[in-house]
């Protein structure tokens, strides 16, 4: 009975909404909303585009970030910024997109950062 009106409603959301589900701006942000994370849908390869947009904005942040430090540094802070190494800055992003978008809470992610 109330068959119809439900796939009418379904059509509906598709047809108006279909083309956001593929944004990954629009993914992500759904993803770092912690009421949302990723409840909203099933689609592994809808959040794993997600994280991936957002993994990419923060490491693009980051070099902005050491690009402008290194545009500002005396030779002592060179010495000591050539010791940090670019894969445990990477390894940081990845627990924090971990913690941010699964809820991940054991203390083992908590004693692994710096």
């Amino acid at each position: 009975m109330c068959l119809p009106l439900i796939r009418a409603v379904q059509d509906g959301i598709e047809k108006r909404f279909g083309g956001m589900i593929k944004d990954p701006e629009l993914i992500a942000a759904a993803i770092l909303l912690p009421k949302f994370k990723t409840t909203w849908t099933e689609r592994a390869d809808i959040i794993e585009a997600g994280l991936v947009y957002v993994r990419q904005h923060l490491d693009q942040m980051a070099e902005a970030a050491v690009e402008q430090v290194g545009q500002h540094s005396s030779d002592e802070e060179d010495f000591f910024s050539s010791m940090k190494s670019r894969s445990s800055q990477g390894h940081l992003h990845s627990e924090s997109i971990d913690l941010l978008v699964l809820g991940h809470s054991t203390a083992e992610v908590i004693l692994g950062c710096p």
